[in-house]
């Protein structure tokens, strides 16, 4: 027994199942469509760079009371929770028993006891038993090996969870913002409708305004009521989005046109660093390493089970005696057990466990190439908004100059109201404009900070 003991022992430093190996992948080298002027790395607090009080504070809160987050940590304390059985199934089994049993036989039976023996009978017991499966296949490591990387799947699932949901309330907040800008802008276009539709009426009633025009200006003015109630209702409904995601449905945000610092771009690094710093990269490979892991757990499944099993203990017919010397009691042993008949239900789950494995590196694999993508079209559309936001600065500059020199000719009685209000509406839209543009290329930003992994090193 001894040396089929010291030969189990031997036989547990191998393990069924292949040990996980990276997919090779075709990663490019560097990233086209650089923004080659960003040169600093992500910071894990991105969202501070923007410099607003409030929006940082929005975020905490969200991280905190995020109900999506919430549940995000659950499941990883429920994965530390199974992993933990899984090491405990690992390790040796000792349960401890103790009994005392008063008996009284019959004496009215065919064979009864030879005389003078009690009809009342004591027995005592108590003792410890000691099982342990020794694994000679490595089923339990590779069992621990899949729980472990399920473990960090969901910590990896967690950081992703969260960066999803910073980055949302940032976008939500920086639209909110853009819409305040457009809020006043929109009031600004009815007063100048309404100023106009005033003076076209005057001009009708004294019999000097052109056909149709006091029509036009009703016309103008309620195009620019409906678009200050569409701006109205979309803000609404981003402060209603901001107060779910940070937990707080009475969330109320007051308005403000205070323009949000643009940071200077973030370094794209390396694709090949995409694998590292991408929280849901990371999480579909962690799910990879778990899936190729239950390949082994499936074959080892299959092989013979070898249990050693050891008992230590005491028994009397007198409780006073349960702890002397002749009563002690003893045991070891070893057994092996194999199924002989499974009609393939071995091999059918290891086949089982081999296809999840190929679907599995399939995913991770996919995962790499979105992130690809994702990058790559974050650089683009970054880059393009900034181009958009910096003409449409120029733009409004340009229509604010023409919006005083309409002013100087309403006053020199050059133009119409009707005219003079066009500039003023366009004057307007092009401030709207801006903090369209503005918003957008905030937006590209937040984008291309999470397709990098908003600044995730791996732990």
């Amino acid at each position: 027994m001894n040396r089929a003991i010291l030969l189990a022992i031997m036989l547990c430093g191998c393990a069924a199942g292949p040990d996980y190996t990276r997919p090779a992948l075709p990663l490019p080298t560097e990233f086209d469509n650089s923004t080659s002027e960003g040169t600093k790395a992500i910071d894990r607090t991105w969202w501070k760079a923007f410099q607003d009080p409030l929006l940082d504070g929005l975020v905490e809160r969200a991280l905190t009371g995020n109900q999506d987050l919430i549940a995000a940590s659950a499941r990883v304390d429920q994965a530390i929770a199974v992993l933990g059985g899984i090491e405990a199934a690992g390790l040796p089994a000792i349960d401890a028993r103790a009994g005392f049993e008063r008996r009284k036989y019959s004496t009215d039976l065919a064979a009864n006891p030879p005389v003078g023996t009690p009809r009342q009978r004591d027995n005592a017991a108590a003792g410890l038993s000691l099982s342990y499966e020794i694994d000679i296949w490595g089923r339990a490591r590779r069992a621990r090996e899949a729980s472990q990387a399920m473990l960090q799947s969901g910590r990896e699932a967690l950081y992703a969870a969260e960066l999803s949901v910073s980055a949302l309330v940032v976008r939500t907040y920086v639209e909110l913002r853009s819409v305040d800008t457009e809020w006043v802008a929109s009031e600004d276009a009815v007063k100048a409708r309404e100023e106009s539709l005033r003076v076209a009426k005057l001009r009708e009633s004294t019999g000097n305004a052109l056909l149709g025009e006091a029509a036009r200006a009703e016309g103008a003015r309620a195009g620019a009521l409906t678009r200050l109630s569409m701006v109205r209702r979309q803000r609404a409904a981003l402060e209603n989005l901001l107060g779910t995601l940070v937990g707080d449905p009475s969330l109320k945000v007051a308005p403000s046109q205070t323009a949000l610092v643009i940071p200077s771009a973030p370094a794209a690094g390396l694709p090949s660093s995409l694998l590292e710093r991408r929280p849901d990269v990371r999480q579909a490979e962690q799910l990879a390493i778990s899936a190729n892991a239950q390949i082994g757990v499936a074959k080892a499944s299959a092989f013979p089970a070898l249990t050693l099993t050891a008992g230590l203990g005491s028994e009397s017919r007198e409780l006073s005696g349960l702890f002397a010397s002749p009563a002690a009691t003893s045991a070891v042993g070893l057994s092996i057990e194999q199924n002989i008949l499974d009609w393939g239900r071995a091999g059918r789950a290891t086949d089982a466990a081999e296809a999840a494995a190929k679907v599995a590196a399939a995913t991770y694999a996919q995962s790499v190439l979105d992130a690809l993508r994702e990058t790559r079209d974050a650089l683009v559309v970054l880059r393009e908004a900034t181009i958009v936001s910096e003409a449409t600065e120029r733009q409004a500059i340009a229509a604010e100059q023409l919006r005083n020199f309409a002013q100087k000719r309403f006053d020199a009685g050059e133009i119409g109201s009707a005219e003079f209000a066009d500039a003023r509406v366009v004057y307007a839209d092009s401030v709207s404009a801006v903090a369209s543009a503005r918003r957008d290329r905030i937006h590209a930003h937040v984008q291309l900070i999470k397709a990098l992994g908003g600044g995730y090193d791996g732990e």
